[in-house]
């Protein structure tokens, strides 16, 4: 897409722009711009899902294909006992059943790659004994175990169990697609179950979600994540004044979903984070820059945007929105790839401007691999280096020595290793559980993982950390978002330490972000790890997608978020 024009309206995955190259005005003196109405979003019908029902009563399992099994109690390393297991089995034909055994555990401390397994020898009946050895995780981190999935066949089982330690189980369920929270946080080495207190995360969107706090509580009750409600004080939604009851109008254009997906990711990565929902009174400049600034009055620690566009000549004129000494803000850098200049806010030099990625599971020691988010056609994670906004002094690259470049950390957002959300407003035909990328989703991950290191805005510096503490960070060296055509090539291929589409890294801990540095007792007693056995069922890469949100009149923003059609 070339800056210099306006955007078409013409394919659902070109990337959402905005702003007064356009013809909009952007500068934070200017008189508001006058709504234009968006399109309708492009609604894809899915078969609705079904889960399956599970038997009252154990009975003999017919040719499983899947093993779900709790573990109760708490082994003692090199301490034999009989422990209460119960487990579900599922056969090929869809039929659940469900049974609870004893089975004698022996713990043993020899697993130093941080896998916890059990071997099994065959399937339960209702009147079996399962056998189990457990290989451990050592040290004083073994606590209570919960979930593990195994595939069998014939009633043989044919792999390995796995449990989780620390009591946080990372448990499969069929009609749920995508990365659960239990995944984040191991992918990012996050202690997201004992950080975050005292932190409140805002994001800002455009337009009401009148589901927002109900999808919200789905979502979180589905993965054992605290409550976060009005009530329990918790959660709080205001307009773009920080007024509570006034909402601006309902949204009709998959703002909505921007909503769900923002709350859930920073739920995902701080559970224990207050969180502070902002809507705008539209998608325009003036409302969504009262918007940042209606967050920061309001005390948020944190402030979460994924949305944005062109950069154009005012735009230094409107970062006086995101310039808050006591609030780290965070954007997106857009979905479409790598370009003549970066979109804007990320572009701005008080933001923390964040890539995106493709996570994976991987066979080595951190148990994941990243490469640079990009599918071609213009979708992929945006970078480059600004045409109007200074250096910051924390920033120092060569092939863009005067100006800001973009991006400064990434985190997952490719669709087709995408997220799992909840929405219920206008996501589609049906709603409910739903498999989602962009930027849109790197964005709050950000946000969230600053809230865990509990760093005050102040001693961060904006994005100063994350440049300041780089090995702190997990480099992306594969992949690129474009043809850097005739510039530097860091500016759209990934490479050893910084360069333009992953900026410094992914999250590694927290040390980048103004946290303690990852450390192996920290690591292993307070993170949920991420079990091989877990196969996430992904969209086929080449399969369609779609905006969640319509694409923006001439002087509006777009958010980033794209939802991939199984």
């Amino acid at each position: 897409m070339t800056r210099g024009s306006c955007p078409s309206l013409i394919g659902a995955v070109a990337a959402a722009v905005v702003l007064a190259a356009c013809g909009g005005s952007a500068g934070g003196g200017s008189s508001p711009v006058q709504a234009v109405p968006a399109p309708q979003a492009t609604q894809v019908p899915r078969p609705s899902q079904t889960s399956q029902a599970v038997s009252p009563t154990p009975t003999p399992a017919p040719a499983a294909v899947q093993l779900v099994v709790a573990l109760g109690g708490t082994p003692e390393i090199g301490t034999p006992g009989t422990y209460p297991i119960t487990i579900t089995a599922e056969s090929a034909g869809g039929m659940t059943i469900t049974g609870t055994y004893a089975a004698p555990i022996t713990l043993s401390d020899s697993d130093v790659t941080g896998a916890t397994r059990l071997s099994a020898s065959t399937l339960p009946n209702s009147a079996s004994t399962v056998s189990l050895v457990y290989n451990g995780l050592g040290g004083s981190a073994l606590g209570g175990f919960q979930g593990a999935i195994v595939t069998a066949t014939s009633g043989t089982v044919s792999g390995d169990v796995v449990f989780l330690s620390g009591g946080n189980g990372c448990v499969s369920f069929k009609q749920i697609k995508g990365y659960y929270p239990c995944d984040l946080q191991s992918a990012y080495s996050l202690p997201s179950t004992i950080a975050g207190s005292g932190q409140t995360v805002a994001i800002v969107d455009a337009f009401s979600d009148p589901n927002a706090e109900a999808d919200l509580g789905i979502y979180r009750s589905q993965f054992g994540l605290p409550p976060c409600t009005t009530a329990n004080h918790c959660f709080t939604k205001v307009n773009e004044r920080g007024i509570q009851g006034s909402p601006p109008m309902l949204d009709t254009t998959g703002w909505s979903v921007e909503e769900s997906l923002d709350l859930d990711m920073v739920s995902a990565i701080c559970p224990n984070c207050h969180l502070l929902m902002v809507e705008a009174d539209s998608n325009s400049s003036p409302d969504l820059g009262s918007a940042d600034d209606a967050a920061a009055a309001l005390g948020a620690t944190q402030i979460s945007n994924s949305w944005g566009g062109y950069e154009q000549l005012a735009e230094t004129t409107y970062d006086v929105h995101f310039n808050h000494p006591n609030s780290t803000i965070v954007f997106s850098s857009g979905d479409g790839d790598f370009d003549d200049t970066p979109d804007y806010p990320a572009s701005s030099p008080y933001v923390t401007a964040v890539g995106g990625t493709n996570l994976a599971i991987a066979a080595n020691g951190r148990g994941w691999i990243e490469t640079v988010w990009n599918n071609g056609d213009a979708q992929g994670t945006g970078s480059g280096c600004s045409g109007f906004e200074p250096k910051p002094a924390w920033q120092t690259d060569a092939g863009c020595p005067n100006n800001r470049m973009v991006a400064d950390v990434a985190a997952v957002a490719d669709p087709f290793s995408g997220v799992a959300f909840y929405d219920t407003y206008i996501t589609d035909n049906t709603g409910g559980w739903e498999v989602v990328g962009g930027t849109s989703v790197a964005a709050p991950i950000i946000a969230g993982v600053y809230a865990l290191a509990g760093a005050s805005a102040a001693s961060l510096n904006h994005a100063s950390s994350t440049y300041s503490h780089a090995s702190s960070l997990n480099d992306v060296t594969d992949g690129n978002d474009g043809d850097c055509g005739t510039y530097v090539q860091y500016f759209c291929t990934a490479e050893v330490g910084y360069d333009g589409p992953t900026g410094n890294g992914t999250p590694n801990g927290l040390g980048a972000f103004g946290g303690p540095a990852l450390v192996s007792e920290l690591s292993n007693a307070s993170r949920s790890r991420r079990p091989a056995w877990r196969h996430v069922v992904q969209v086929p890469a080449g399969s369609p997608v779609i905006h969640a949100c319509a694409k923006p009149a001439p002087g509006f923003f777009g958010c980033f978020a794209l939802m991939a059609v199984p």
